[in-house]
C-alpha cells in the first residue's frame, strides 16, 4: 500500500492495546501539577477536551474514561495541561503511549477556551494532540493528500482551522482501535469502588483493564478478565472463565461463600458460577470473607507495632480485628 495513504500516520508503532484493530479502554484526567510556569486546564478548556476525545472516540474502538488525577499521573494514560514552550511555533507537546501527557503552549493557549472554531485553531491543536497520544504520528512532509486527508499535518493554522478528524485519521484509528461497532463492553468511572469500572455482555469477553485501578464484572460467557497494573477488583461472573491480576494487590469475587467454593490457591476456584482459572490474584472474596493468597499491603506494618507495643508477635484473632478495624477507617 503506497504510503500516501493512512499508513503515513502509522510510523510510531506504538498504541494502548496489545493487539492492532482490537477496542481499547484509555484514563484521562485534568493535571493538578507540572513543571515550572504550567497552568491546569479551565473548566471551558476541559470541555473542549472532553469533546475533542468524543470525536476520537465516535469513529474508533476507544472508549474514555475521566478519572480523579494523581500526582505525576501515576497510572493514568492521558493527561492534560498548558506549560511554557521553547518557542510560540509550538502549539503543543505529546508524549507517546504508554506516557500520554497532552501540553499545549501556555503563550498561546492560556485564555483561549479551545472550542471548535472557525477561526481559531485551539480545538485542532487538542484533536491533533489527542492523536499523538493514541500513536499516531505526523505524515512525512509533503505527503500528497495529506493536508485534505489528514490533522495530524505539522502545518495547522496555515488553511481554515479543522474540528473533527479527517479520512486519514479515522482509518488510521481503526487499524489500532477497531470500529466503534467493535467496542461491546461498558466502560465508566466508579466513585463507589475509586475503580475504572468495566461491564462485560453475555457473550465470551476479552476485558482489559488499564493503569489505574479497575473493576471488572463479567457475565454469562466464557471470559477472560486482565487486570494489568494497580489493585483491581475481577468479578467473572458465571461461567468457566480466566482471571489475570497482574501487577497490583488484585481481587477475585465470587458471589458465593466460602463455603461453597473450592479453592486451590495455586490457581483454580469451583463454585456454582463455574470453574475459573486464575493468575497473579492476591485474595479470594466471597459473601462472608476474603481468603488473602498474599499478605496484603500494611499488615506487615501492623505486626510490626505489636511487637513495637506489645514486645510480641500479633495473635491471630487480634491482627484480624485491628486489620478489619483499619480497613474501616481506624487509625
Amino acid at each position: 500500500m503506497p504510503n500516501d495513504t493512512f499508513t503515513a500516520l502509522l510510523s510510531h508503532f506504538t498504541s494502548w492495546n496489545d493487539q492492532a484493530g482490537k477496542p481499547a479502554v484509555v484514563t484521562y484526567s485534568f493535571a493538578a501539577d507540572g513543571p515550572a510556569g504550567f497552568a491546569p486546564f479551565s473548566a471551558q478548556q476541559q470541555a473542549s477536551a472532553r469533546s475533542a476525545l468524543a470525536a476520537w472516540d465516535s469513529i474508533s474502538g476507544l472508549s474514555f474514561v475521566e478519572v480523579p488525577d494523581a500526582p505525576d499521573g501515576a497510572g493514568i494514560d492521558l493527561r492534560f495541561r498548558l506549560e511554557p514552550m521553547s518557542s510560540v511555533t509550538i502549539l503543543g507537546q505529546t508524549d507517546l503511549a504508554p506516557d500520554g501527557d497532552v501540553a499545549l503552549n501556555i503563550a498561546l493557549f492560556r485564555y483561549d477556551s479551545l472550542a471548535p472554531s472557525a477561526t481559531r485553531i485551539g480545538y485542532q491543536t487538542l484533536l491533533h494532540e489527542i492523536g499523538h497520544g493514541l500513536g499516531l504520528a505526523h505524515p512525512a512532509a509533503n505527503t500528497p493528500g495529506a493536508a485534505q486527508n489528514t490533522i495530524m499535518v505539522t502545518t495547522l493554522g496555515q488553511t481554515m482551522p479543522v474540528n473533527a478528524p479527517l479520512a486519514w485519521d479515522r482509518a488510521a484509528i481503526q487499524s489500532l482501535y477497531g470500529t466503534p461497532e467493535s467496542e461491546t463492553l461498558h466502560w465508566s468511572w466508579d466513585p463507589s469502588l475509586g475503580a475504572v469500572r468495566g461491564e462485560g455482555t453475555a457473550g465470551n469477553d476479552v476485558m482489559t483493564g488499564t493503569a489505574y485501578c479497575d473493576a471488572l464484572f463479567g457475565a454469562a460467557g466464557t471470559d477472560l478478565l486482565r487486570g494489568g497494573a494497580g489493585n483491581d477488583l475481577l468479578t467473572p461472573g458465571q461461567g468457566d472463565d480466566v482471571v489475570e491480576g497482574g501487577a497490583g494487590f488484585d481481587t477475585l469475587a465470587l458471589g458465593v461463600t466460602r463455603a461453597a467454593m473450592r479453592l486451590n490457591p495455586a490457581g483454580a476456584v469451583e463454585s456454582a458460577e463455574g470453574r475459573d482459572r486464575f493468575s497473579d490474584i492476591e485474595a479470594v472474596r466471597s459473601l462472608d470473607g476474603t481468603t488473602y493468597l498474599t499478605a496484603p499491603p500494611g499488615l506487615d506494618l501492623l505486626a510490626g507495632l505489636y511487637a513495637a507495643a506489645l514486645g510480641r508477635a500479633p495473635d491471630a484473632g487480634g491482627l484480624a480485628f485491628w486489620w478489619h478495624a483499619l480497613q474501616g477507617g481506624a487509625t
